[in-house]
């Protein structure tokens, strides 16, 4: 049986060979990027990748089938770029591989992965019991922010 993620890359391959994502961002030189405005970066995305998140301060759009890049849609966006640099720098076995980032935090790429959404996908992946994975990562955010901010 196909899983979730299997579909997932299935599609967005699928996609790609239909030129929805074109492979050129990977060569795209950095500081073009992040010299654009936040809507240019938003418009350069969105003509040429797919958009596969969407929140508040931010965008994820597909790269390649197993890459993303979350690109700020403001200060807060860069804040939270941040932040999530800083925590992936330093707990990369936990977390999605940073690829790169801009020098101005405006966007960020990193490995696609399947979000965990039970408590019985934690437990597969870390042989840790749900509750006792939440107390880990409420402790461990409590010294993370001590220490970042």
């Amino acid at each position: 049986m196909i899983n979730l993620k299997n579909k997932l890359f299935y599609f967005i391959n699928r996609l790609a060979e239909t030129n929805k994502i074109i492979s050129k961002f990977p060569n795209l030189d950095k500081e073009y990027l992040s010299q654009l405005s936040f809507v240019k970066k938003i418009e350069y995305l969105s003509d040429n990748f797919l958009l596969i998140g969407k929140g508040t301060d931010r965008d994820t759009y597909a790269v390649t089938s197993k890459k993303v890049i979350k690109v700020a849609l403001d200060e807060d966006g860069i804040k939270q770029n941040k932040n999530e640099i800083y925590i992936l720098k330093n707990n990369s076995f936990l977390f999605p591989k940073l690829y790169n980032y801009s020098e101005d935090y405006s966007w960020i790429e990193l490995e696609l992965v399947k979000p965990l959404n039970e408590k019985s996908e934690i437990y597969e992946l870390t042989g840790i019991e749900g509750k006792d994975f939440s107390n880990i990562m409420f402790e461990w955010s409590k010294n993370y922010n001590k220490s970042y901010n």
